[in-house]
């Protein structure tokens, strides 16, 4: 016989569910979270689950895990400490945040608009351009990024996640990765918007200074 076994992870508790694939038959399990290491608190639920059901880890030939740490930590805002790398002229993009706002004009005056995870203390422009054609229109200013970085690790961000107009266009994602080295004097680990969408876009330019000389390709 095989099982399948799902693994819910929560702040408090951590939720077992082991199902016979064959039979139908469950077993149900809830056992404390382990903040510190989740998964002391999975492997205990494992081993309390299958000694239950009577039935060996190497039965389960399914192993589904789901979480809502990550969720809960965004929430309560006890994450990481953020800095965003954006495009000159677009800082101020996720504190305006215009798509997030629901419909009706009341809204646009009572909605409480949430805190975006990089704050604008913590977010830094730098001197760089490129077209929606993927050509370079302003290039990349090495020296500001250097200051740039450097600024944000004397604020103690812990994380750093790198947001570039365009950078997203699967030509220009090895442009994108190479400012990654630059940020090796900072702790964290940084991010780069074209991993996590590869869909290119350009919002509105948020701030009052003067955009590049030629065009921008929006």
């Amino acid at each position: 016989m095989t099982y399948r076994l799902g693994v819910d992870v929560g702040g408090t508790f951590t939720d077992l569910l082991l199902f016979d694939e064959e039979s139908g038959k469950f077993w149900r399990h809830k056992t404390p979270s382990t903040p510190h290491d989740s998964s002391e608190g999975i492997l205990n639920g494992v081993k309390a689950i299958t000694a239950e059901a009577g039935v060996s880890a190497s039965d389960i030939a399914y192993f589904l895990h789901g979480t809502t740490v990550a969720t809960n930590a965004v929430l309560e805002g006890k994450g990481a400490k953020v800095g965003l790398v954006t495009t000159e002229g677009y800082r101020d993009i996720m504190q305006i945040a215009r798509s997030f706002v629901p419909g009706g004009l009341a809204a646009w005056i009572v909605w409480p608009k949430p805190q975006p995870l990089a704050h604008l203390e913590d977010t830094v422009e730098v001197p760089e351009r490129m077209g929606a054609d993927g050509a370079v229109v302003r290039e990349l200013d090495e020296e500001a990024v250097r200051a740039a970085l450097h600024k944000l690790k004397g604020q103690g961000i812990e994380a750093l996640t790198v947001s570039l107009i365009m950078r997203s266009a699967p030509n220009m994602f090895s442009f994108t990765m190479s400012m990654m080295p630059r940020a090796a004097s900072i702790k964290p680990m940084p991010s780069a918007s074209a991993m996590v969408c590869t869909a290119a876009f350009a919002p509105s330019r948020s701030s009052l200074k003067d955009p590049p000389s030629k065009s921008s390709g929006r």
